[in-house]
């Protein structure tokens, strides 16, 4: 019997420590969210001053309408993907 109860012991060390390890890759994963979050909303951001540069330039005789309204299509949709 003192052997059953010593097994039973090590088996539920063995669980605390299969938990602990689980519950350390949770937390690194959301570290790692967190960071991803970051950079995407940063790119976005950056992706916006771009825009901003660029659409000083005009080049002549070249139609404005279409690619300003792609290109706002297309900010908004980085934005929105970046959870702006």
């Amino acid at each position: 019997m003192t052997r059953n109860v010593g097994d039973a012991a090590k088996g539920a060390g063995e669980i605390t420590r299969n938990i602990d390890g689980v519950a350390e890759a949770a937390r690194g994963t959301s570290i790692s969210a967190q960071e991803s979050q970051r950079a995407a909303n940063d790119l976005a951001e950056m992706a916006a001053q771009l825009h901003n540069l660029v659409r000083q330039f005009r080049i002549e005789g070249a139609a404005e309408a279409e690619p300003a309204a792609s290109s706002r299509s297309l900010m908004k949709a980085m934005a929105a993907r970046a959870g702006r």
